[in-house]
C-alpha cells in the first residue's frame, strides 16, 4: 500500500525526474520515488525500502490502496514483461512448470509471477497469452509514483485485466465486521448484493504467511459471482496489530475487472488514480436503512456509511450492454452448449435424443421475448426468411412480420 500522494512537492518536481517521465507526462503529482531500475535484484520483500501502509489521496481524507492484480498480455511482449517486473520486484527466478496450465513460470519478489508457454499448440491453447498475477503483499512495497507508472505501463502493453482488488482501511472502526454482518443479513439493510456470509478460519493474504481470520462477505467469487466481491475484516489480525483498521476490500473479476481497470489506468496523475480507486469502493456496495420501500434510492443511509462515502466518494461499474445477434447466438451455441449436447446424444441414443430436443426447441419458441423477435426480424430485412421456416408446435411468431 502507500501513503501520502495528495500534496505535490514543487521544489522537489523541479530537480528530481519522476520514474515514468520517460513513458508519459505524469504530472509530477505526489511524492517522488526512490530510484529503482530493472538492474535491482534484491528481494523487496525481505528488505522493503518503502513499506508505509496505506495510499492518501486527497490530504487525509481516505487511505486506499490497488491490492490485486491478474491478467494477460500478448506473448511477443514477454521482454517487456519480464523487464517490468524485474524493474519493480527483482529479477525473477525460472520455475519448471506454470500455474493455470502453462508450462514455464518465471517467480519474483512477494508472490509475484508470469506464467508462458514454449510449444507452439500451448501457445495457442492460450490464445498467444502470457499471464501475471501481482499479490497484494507485492504492490504494498511501492511507492504511489511507482504505483502510477506501473499501471501505465501495464496498460501501454495493452494488458488484459481478469482481476483487480481495490482496499479502504478504515482507522476510526465506524463499524466492525461482525456489526455489519448483522445488519447485513438479519436486518437486510445491504444492495448492490444479494448474498451475505459469516466467514471464520479464513486464510487472509498469499502464500505461508497467510493469516487466519474471519470476515463478513458480500456476494460471490469466480465465475459464479457477478464480477464483484467484498470482503470487510479486521486488518490488525493480520498485520500483528500494526494496522489497527477494518479494512474494506472488493475484488473485481472478469469484465468488471477490465472496465475498472481501464478506467484506473486512464487517470491523469496519482491523485487521479486514487480518487477513482476510491470511488469504485464506495460505489460497490451501498447501506439503507429499510423500512419498507423497495425504492432504495429513496431510503436514508446509516451514518457511519454515510461518512465513509464522503471520505471515498462513489463510482458504478457499468458494463457496456451487450448487443445480441443471430451470429453471437450460434457462436455461444457452439462454444458452450454443444459438448453438452453431444454427450447427451450417446447417453439418450439418437430418437430419444432428437424427440428430447425437439421438444426443447418448442418449448424455447414459446419463451422468445420481443428481444428475440426483434433479432430475428433484422435478421430476416437482410437475409431473407428460409422457404423451409419451422416455428414448431407454439405459434409465438408471425412470419413475414
Amino acid at each position: 500500500m502507500l501513503k501520502n500522494i495528495g500534496k505535490s512537492n514543487k521544489s522537489q518536481q523541479s530537480k528530481t525526474k519522476t520514474p515514468c517521465s520517460d513513458l508519459f507526462n505524469s504530472g509530477g503529482q505526489g511524492n517522488e520515488a526512490p530510484a529503482s531500475g530493472p538492474e535491482r535484484a534484491e528481494p523487496v520483500g525481505k528488505n522493503p525500502r518503502y513499506v508505509q501502509r496505506g495510499w492518501n489521496y486527497q490530504e487525509g481524507k481516505a487511505v486506499v490502496s490497488i491490492h490485486w492484480l491478474r491478467g494477460s498480455i500478448s506473448n511477443d511482449l514477454q521482454s517487456r514483461v519480464d523487464e517490468l517486473l524485474s524493474k519493480y520486484f527483482g529479477i525473477g527466478s525460472e520455475k519448471p512448470y506454470g500455474l493455470w496450465g502453462y508450462e514455464k513460470r518465471i517467480e519474483y519478489a512477494n508472490g509475484v509471477h508470469l506464467n508462458y508457454d514454449l510449444s507452439v499448440s500451448k501457445i495457442k491453447g492460450h490464445r498467444s497469452k502470457l499471464a501475471i498475477e501481482i499479490p497484494g503483499q507485492a504492490l504494498d512495497i511501492l511507492h504511489p509514483q511507482e504505483i502510477f507508472c506501473f499501471v501505465c505501463s501495464l496498460r501501454d502493453m495493452n494488458f488484459k485485466c481478469s482481476r483487480i482488488d481495490l482496499a479502504f482501511d478504515d482507522f476510526e472502526r465506524l463499524i466492525e465486521p461482525f456489526d455489519l454482518f448483522q445488519l447485513a443479513k438479519f436486518q437486510g439493510d445491504v444492495s448492490g448484493f444479494r448474498r451475505v456470509r459469516w466467514l471464520e478460519d479464513v486464510k487472509i493474504g498469499g502464500g505461508s504467511d497467510g493469516v487466519i481470520s474471519a470476515m463478513c462477505a458480500f456476494g460471490r467469487r469466480g465465475e459464479i459471482g457477478s464480477g464483484k466481491f467484498l470482503r470487510v475484516y479486521d486488518k490488525g489480525l493480520e498485520s500483528d496489530g500494526k494496522i489497527d483498521a477494518v479494512r474494506w476490500e472488493v475484488e473485481f473479476s472478469g469484465k468488471k475487472a477490465q472496465e475498472v481497470f481501464d478506467k484506473i489506468s486512464s487517470s491523469n496523475d496519482i491523485t487521479g488514480l486514487g480518487k477513482r480507486v476510491s470511488e469504485y469502493i464506495g460505489g460497490c456496495v451501498n447501506f439503507p436503512i429499510r423500512n419498507g420501500d423497495h425504492h432504495t434510492s429513496r431510503l436514508k443511509r446509516h451514518e457511519w456509511w454515510l461518512k465513509i462515502v464522503d471520505r471515498l466518494g462513489s463510482a458504478i461499474v457499468r458494463l457496456p450492454k451487450i448487443v445480441k445477434s443471430i451470429k453471437k447466438a450460434v457462436g455461444w451455441v457452439e462454444k458452450s452448449v454443444s459438448a453438452n449436447l453431444g454427450m447427451l446424444r450417446h447417453a439418450f441414443g439418437e430418437n430419444e435424443f432428437w424427440s428430447w430436443l425437439e421438444a426443447v426447441i418448442d418449448t424455447g419458441e414459446g419463451r422468445m421475448s420481443s428481444v428475440h423477435e426483434n433479432i430475428l426480424r433484422d435478421y430476416f430485412l437482410k437475409n431473407g426468411i428460409p422457404e423451409n421456416i419451422r416455428r414448431g408446435r407454439v405459434e409465438c411468431l408471425e412470419v413475414p412480420f
